[in-house]
């Protein structure tokens, strides 16, 4: 009888210390000890694990993970625990609140996806709209070149046709006249 007193003395003794480390974790979370607030929740899950006060502990370090303020913030860390804790503690009070968690940063993750790939699109849309700007203007000058009208008056007709050919490849519109009569009338 004695050693199941004792027993029961020890249980009590260890449900107080984890409460203790639980109340310690909640201040430091509070003051922005991130790193010292999951120390003492690891410490309630490597003390007492699965029997005394493991699912708040396993909630706590999820929180802490997901904290917007946390500098090591990791929500794949903050899903392992939440999961962790709806998987080992199915009745717990805490988790419920872990499914919601989980919920809500799963459905973050796809959110950011869906904003990575209209990023993408949207850097793919600015890259387009560059390269269609680039060849509107490479058009312009071929239009603005193509505008300029060149008489060409030589009696050397192969002389005159080979400059004509060079030319309106520039996008020159040439007329070509072997007469002056010819030329002055060609206007």
């Amino acid at each position: 009888m004695n050693e199941k007193l004792k027993q029961a003395d020890r249980k009590i003794e260890e449900r107080e210390e984890a409460r203790e480390s639980l109340v310690n974790s909640q201040k430091l979370l509070s003051q922005g000890n991130y790193e010292g607030a999951l120390k003492e929740n690891q410490r309630v899950l490597s003390l007492y694990g699965q029997h005394i006060l493991g699912d708040e502990a396993l909630l706590n370090m999820g929180l802490i993970y997901a904290h917007p303020g946390n500098p090591k913030r990791d929500n794949g860390k903050a899903m392992f625990f939440f999961n962790k804790l709806t998987k080992e503690f199915p009745q717990s009070p805490f988790a419920d609140q872990a499914r919601i968690w989980l919920g809500m940063l799963l459905e973050n993750q796809r959110l950011n996806q869906t904003v990575e790939k209209l990023q993408e699109v949207i850097e793919e849309s600015k890259r387009v709209d560059i390269e269609i700007e680039e060849r509107k203007k490479r058009k312009g000058i071929r239009e603005a070149m193509s505008l300029g009208k060149i008489l060409l008056v030589d009696d050397d007709r192969n002389l005159l046709e080979l400059v004509k050919i060079r030319l309106e490849s520039a996008d020159y519109e040439v007329t070509g006249a072997v007469r002056e009569e010819d030329a002055l009338g060609a206007n």
